[in-house]
């Protein structure tokens, strides 16, 4: 399935008053896919815009939160795909002129040509991975810095030369669980530069059963992790 690339064209079409949007929260281990809150665009400002407050709410404080804003787009006929890119909410507006009289309004930043990624909805959390955690990933013979993952991609930093990449561009991967290495085959999402450096988020394809093994029992491992430190703090 062919979508076409962003440009600021397709953005101010996408991105325009009236357009339906999904919210939700955002982090590394907060972020969970059934945190899902409804809004709409109210208006657009130069490099921000608007939304009404989304529903159910958010919690507070509003301000700063960061979160991800997603719209399902139909491309083409039978072809429906959603997108996603994470931001911060700059201000928390009481009295907002919005189309239907003065009403309360977010305004969040305006997305960027490199900002959109492919997404879901699914309820499918994404794991950090700590240093001492038992995984490796590896491009060819370069191991890459592996910031989190779930069943159904990964992101990873390290280096310029992540930068060639593009989204669409398929990598063969090597994941290392427990010192045994399973394949793992993939398609680039996004690539941007965040605060480590060039980061890649992958969206996994069909994974042999070994693989796909290793890889829920990794995620198991993870989340296990994350919920004792969670419950120690």
């Amino acid at each position: 399935m062919s979508f076409p690339a962003w440009t600021s064209q397709r953005l101010k079409a996408v991105f325009a008053p009236g357009r339906p949007l999904q919210v939700l929260l955002d982090g590394r281990r907060t972020w969970q896919r059934n945190a899902v809150r409804h809004a709409q665009l109210l208006a657009v400002m130069d490099d921000e815009m608007a939304l009404s407050l989304p529903e159910p709410p958010l919690p507070p404080p509003l301000l700063g939160q960061d979160v991800e804003i997603s719209a399902l787009l139909d491309e083409a006929p039978g072809q429906r795909r959603r997108y996603a890119y994470p931001c911060t909410i700059l201000d928390v507006l009481p009295d907002f002129a919005g189309p239907r009289g003065p009403q309360p309004a977010l305004v969040v930043m305006f997305p960027r040509e490199d900002d959109l990624y492919p997404t879901s909805l699914r309820k499918v959390r994404r794991l950090a991975v700590p240093p001492e955690a038992p995984l490796q990933l590896w491009l060819g013979d370069q191991r890459l810095n592996l910031l989190d993952i779930s069943q159904k991609g990964l992101r990873f930093s390290d280096g310029e030369r992540l930068a060639a990449l593009s989204p669409g561009d398929e990598l063969q991967l090597k994941l290392v669980v427990h010192d045994e290495p399973q394949k793992l085959h993939g398609r680039v999402a996004s690539v941007h530069l965040g605060s480590w450096g060039w980061e890649v988020s992958l969206e996994l394809g069909i994974l042999p059963l070994d693989s796909w093994t290793s890889l829920l029992e990794a995620l198991q491992e993870l989340e296990h992790a994350a919920n004792s430190q969670g419950a120690k703090t």
